[in-house]
């Protein structure tokens, strides 16, 4: 008995320590951006242009905003509240000549943290590249668990810079419409499998679209959208496989066979406008939109993209829309 409270003696001396000892969390993405140096410099610098392209704001329907300062100029601020993203307040603390800024960010939800953001603008042929790097002090444990999801955490950065260059550059940036809580009806369809790493799956779904839609001839046509369903989705592996498929009613005599795709219990879908090579991007908000409204990801069921707009009747991949369907307990 006693060597066991000398052991839990141990281990909690132990969390103690890693509690209170401080550790180094560092982040950095880029982008080039089409569009004048000036332009991006005076976006970024303006705090009431934050909420149009942060990664976090829109995640609550409706937050408290309220600006103090002269906007651009430094000690200019933001502050926010919502009950879904926490509370926070972005300062903008230096503006070094010719094209650096550095904010200082704190944000309190789980726990209170304190964040420096830099940016550094560098004017190319091609357009302005863009560097964002943000580090902060956290306790040792939640710098261990934040490593954990470095993935989850880079996207969020991704996020932003592409709405960012998509309103700067005139081109149409990744838009997402939260469509709530609602049931999936079953599909009848013709489907074919797929299983694989991007972009390899990329070019089985074109394929298999392609052959599908051959083999079903001139007398079926779809019945709405079509889709593809994931049975097993890992985005850090870079591992994917389920089926695609095209919906069909009365299915006349040809090569498929139609099934009955089976859509059990609730979903949390989202509405993605935007290219296909984004639509990681929209899984990462969809997911994430989900865990801060406290719905449970059922991992046990398979998630659904349903291609709305695509290349199938539409040339422009900036206006491609996918509904995308994560199914919840």
């Amino acid at each position: 008995m006693l060597l066991l409270w000398t052991i839990a003696f141990v281990i909690s001396l132990t969390l103690i320590y890693l509690l209170t000892l401080k550790g180094h969390y560092q982040v950095e993405r880029s982008i080039l951006i089409k569009a004048p140096i000036t332009k991006v410099y005076d976006r970024i610098r303006s705090v009431k242009s934050w909420h149009q392209w942060s990664p976090w704001l829109h995640h609550d329907q409706d937050p408290h905003l309220n600006y103090q300062g002269k906007v651009g100029e430094v000690g200019s601020n933001l502050v926010w509240h919502g009950p879904y993203i926490g509370s926070g307040k972005l300062t903008l603390v230096s503006q070094v000549s010719p094209y650096s800024l550095i904010f200082e960010l704190k944000q309190k939800r789980y726990i209170a943290t304190l964040t420096s953001i830099e940016f550094q603008l560098e004017e190319t042929k091609a357009g302005t590249q863009l560097n964002w790097s943000m580090s902060t002090s956290l306790p040792f444990l939640f710098c261990f668990f934040l490593g954990k999801r470095q993935h989850q955490i880079n996207k969020d950065y991704d996020i932003a810079l592409a709405r960012l260059a998509g309103q700067l550059s005139h081109m149409n940036e990744p838009k997402f419409e939260f469509l709530g809580i609602q049931p999936l009806p079953p599909i009848e369809a013709v489907t074919r499998p797929f299983s694989g790493s991007t972009p390899e799956i990329f070019e089985q779904m074109e394929i298999g679209y392609s052959e599908l839609n051959s083999q079903l001839g001139p007398n079926n046509c779809a019945n709405g959208a079509i889709f593809a369903q994931y049975d097993q989705a890992e985005p850090e592996q870079n591992f994917f496989c389920g089926k695609i498929g095209i919906p069909i009613q009365n299915l006349d005599i040809c090569e498929c066979h139609a099934e009955l795709v089976r859509n059990h219990g609730d979903f949390f879908s989202l509405r993605f406008t935007g290219p296909y090579e984004q639509l990681s991007l929209a899984w990462h908000v969809a997911i994430k939109h989900s865990r801060l409204h406290h719905y449970k990801w059922d991992k046990s069921r398979p998630h659904f993209e349903i291609f709305q707009t695509g290349p199938h009747n539409n040339d422009d991949p900036n206006h491609f829309i996918t509904e995308l369907y994560l199914p919840i307990k």
